[in-house]
């Protein structure tokens, strides 16, 4: 059901970027969260829809940790504390 989707935060300003984490952007027209990440070659894949924005981190995460250590050392990944999903730092314009 649509209603139970969670729709980026209406608040934010609509140039800023759509989610708080690595990989993580919302699709306008299906109304879920899209994960993807860049592979060993800079190549996009593309790892699925989502309902929540944090699922969708937790995903990026899996994904970037079945790569090889060294292509793992390069890529972004959302850090965990105490269970909790760390949004990413906000650059300062």
């Amino acid at each position: 059901r649509r209603s139970a989707i969670v729709a980026p935060d209406a608040a934010r300003a609509p140039t800023a970027t759509t989610s708080k984490f690595w990989g993580v952007t919302w699709n306008q027209v299906l109304r879920v969260w899209v994960a993807r990440y860049s592979d060993a070659n800079g190549k996009h894949s593309h790892i699925g829809h989502f309902v929540t924005e944090e699922a969708a981190a937790h995903a990026v995460n899996a994904a970037i940790g079945a790569l090889p250590p060294d292509v793992q050392r390069r890529r972004h990944t959302n850090p965990v504390v105490d269970g909790q999903l760390v949004p990413k730092r906000r650059r300062l314009d």
